[in-house]
Order: C-alpha cells, then structure tokens, then sequence
C-alpha cells in the first residue's frame, strides 16, 4: 500500500495542470502550475472500512518534477522508495531487499495514475470542486479509468501549499497523508534521487 500510494501521489503531482476544469480548480491548476520542486514531513494514516487506524507512519518527502522522488518512511519502520528518474527502488533496510523497477512499467501499473510531465490532470480525473472547509480549498479527484484500484482522492489546499490528501480505495480503506514544514520551488541535491544498493543487499530486478 505505501508503495502503491507513493506512486499515486507523485503522479498526482508530475501531471500537468488542468484546462478543462480550469475555471472551477483555479487554485490547484495553479499550485500545480507553479510547482517544480517540493519538500516536506509527512505523516500518513491507513484506516479500514470501519474507519479503525490499521497503521500510522510518518517520514520526509522530496520530489522533483518531472519523474524523480523519495520518500523516506522513518516510523514506524524504515523503508525508502527512489524514482531517479529511470527506475523506482524500493528499498527495506531491515530485510536487507531492494526492488528494482522500470519507471514506465511501475507507474504504468498503478492504475489509471500516470507520472508524465506531458498529461493532464483533467485527461485523467474527473474534478469536482468541494465546499471550502476551515479555511482549506477543497477537490474531488476522481478516475476516468473503470480498472482503477482507487474511487477517488480529497485534496486540500491552503495558502499554496499541499495540506492533505485523502485516497479511499475501491475496498473501503482510506489513507490520509498530512504534510508539514514544507519548502516548495528550491533546489534539491541531485543525490536525494539517486540509489545504490548497500553491500550485501539482494537486489530483484522486477521488469
């Protein structure tokens, strides 16, 4: 699921901005308009169909449009997930694995979510605007493609920045991821988006 909503969120934020829906997603066309880089904590909550917490964790986030991301979970355990670009790594220190992925072939397989800098937001979602709720400015993303894994995402805005996220999934959990302390549009070491595997670490190719 972490690995699975990382590329669901990074595509999210790869798309172009909308035009269709230009008029009624000023805010967020605009927020992804303006965005090239973006750094921030996160902290993200996994909840079941009954609404019961079945996992938290939190860590840091870095992206770098287009194609290249990290996310860095700290807790409750470690895991690192790297798009450099070519291919995604998603690395667990404690087993001492890391899986290798074609950047095209992963991404492609998360349903209807493409991280391609050349499409639109609105060729790929449905956006409906939502009430503004304290203080936040609120859309409804929701899937054009009937294979997709996930029925829709909650996105909130405040003062230019990424709030929060909320994905519900086609089995009734929903994952919510807040961001905090973020810097947006600064440069970032080119070595955040790089990987190489430690010394004794199995490595899987999965092409």
């Amino acid at each position: 699921m972490r690995y699975c909503f990382a590329l669901l969120l990074c595509s999210f934020l790869a798309v172009s901005p909308a035009s269709a829906t230009e008029t009624d997603s000023a805010v967020l066309t605009q927020f992804l308009k303006n965005l090239t880089t973006l750094q921030a904590h996160f902290r993200q909550t996994l909840y079941n169909e009954r609404g019961e917490a079945l996992e938290n964790s939190s860590g840091d986030f870095y992206l770098q449009r287009p194609n290249r991301f990290r996310w860095s979970y700290q807790s409750p355990y470690e895991q690192l997930i790297i798009a450099d670009g070519d291919y995604v790594w998603i690395y667990d220190s404690d087993l001492e694995q890391v899986t290798k992925r074609d950047l095209a072939q992963a991404l492609g397989n998360t349903p209807a979510f493409l991280i391609s800098s050349e499409s639109r937001i609105d060729q790929d979602f449905n956006i409906t605007p939502l009430e503004n709720k304290d203080g936040f400015d609120r859309l409804l993303l929701q899937p054009k493609a009937s294979e997709a894994q996930f029925s829709s995402i909650e996105v909130r805005l405040q003062q230019d920045q990424l709030a929060r996220l909320t994905l519900h999934d086609n089995l009734g959990q929903v994952t919510i991821i807040e961001f905090q302390d973020q810097v947006l549009n600064q440069a970032l070491a080119s070595d955040l988006f790089s990987f190489t595997p430690p010394d004794g670490t199995d490595v899987i190719e999965d092409f």
